[in-house]
């Protein structure tokens, strides 16, 4: 699996899910910066799945903003917002380090996560 674009992340994660966005993570942060937003400015399809449609967009917000950029349009329309909020754990006692320590582009979408989410080794 090596998904270095938004679509074939999106296409990935109909097969391996939320885990298929590292690969896009990584590629994106290797590029000098002038290249990055080539990588995700197509809009991907969707992968079938709302809350893995709304993740690949806050994860593209993110490293967009990350990295200075302006985020493509897709990853910031009002429809990537799960009506439902998503917490990515599964233990119930960390909602609340979830609410405060997710990133606003996550937030935004309804999808709370840990801070240290979009740390790669």
């Amino acid at each position: 699996m090596q998904s270095t674009t938004a679509r074939q992340a999106a296409v990935a994660a109909r097969t391996y899910g939320w885990r298929a966005f590292f690969d896009l993570t990584d590629h994106f942060r290797s590029l000098p910066l002038d290249h990055r937003l080539s990588q995700v400015m197509d809009p991907p399809e969707h992968t079938g799945d709302k809350r893995l449609d709304s993740l690949l967009a806050s994860i593209v917000y993110y490293l967009c903003n990350e990295s200075g950029l302006t985020p493509p349009a897709w990853a910031v329309r009002w429809d990537n917002w799960l009506e439902d909020p998503w917490f990515f754990t599964d233990i119930d006692r960390m909602y609340a380090y979830a609410l405060v320590e997710s990133p606003p582009e996550f937030r935004s979408n309804n999808i709370f996560v840990l801070g240290n989410f979009m740390e790669r080794v």
